[in-house]
């Protein structure tokens, strides 16, 4: 692996946006610029693209695919929505499936109170609630797909910060 990604606050005044690093030469490409905050990066299995998280906190939450034109680092990025992922939602992790298809993320879009894991079918746009939360706490996130792709792993909030992992 050649780069890192990640997330970058200037200061209180700006928005997170997100950073690819070289780590050969250490040298930093900020990658976005919104008025929203961007979380959760990650690469694609190929390393050719990066889903990320868009979030206005009680206003929007975006899943988002910025895919290199060439080669990361040294080529234009092109951006583009994927999914809505709740307007109440928290920064959530991304999992990309390990053949690159599908996405982990967690979204609040159909239950207020609580998060719940979705699988969003990159080909055809399918989004998928994959468990129903527990009916307190703050609900699931932080899901991940495992190496071999026929698992998945998350953690539980079940009453305000006790959290298991499912």
């Amino acid at each position: 692996k050649k780069f890192l990604v990640y997330s970058y606050q200037k200061s209180e005044a700006h928005s997170n946006v997100l950073i690819l690093q070289n780590l050969q030469n250490h040298q930093t490409q900020q990658l976005t610029q919104s008025d929203a905050d961007d979380f959760g990066a990650s690469f694609r299995p190929d390393g050719k693209a990066i889903a990320y998280q868009r979030l206005k906190y009680r206003e929007l939450c975006e899943i988002r695919l910025l895919t290199f034109t060439g080669e990361p680092g040294y080529s234009t990025t092109e951006d583009k929505l994927l999914s809505s992922c709740g307007a109440g939602s928290t920064s959530t992790r991304i999992s990309w499936a390990p053949d690159g298809k599908s996405l982990l993320f967690s979204s609040d879009e159909n239950s207020a109170q609580r998060m719940a894991i979705f699988s969003l079918d990159l080909a055809s746009g399918n989004k998928t609630q994959l468990v129903r939360p527990s009916n307190s706490g703050m609900g699931d996130f932080t899901a991940r797909y495992s190496n071999s792709g026929d698992k998945v792993a998350f953690l539980r909030d079940v009453a305000s910060n006790s959290v298991q992992i499912w």
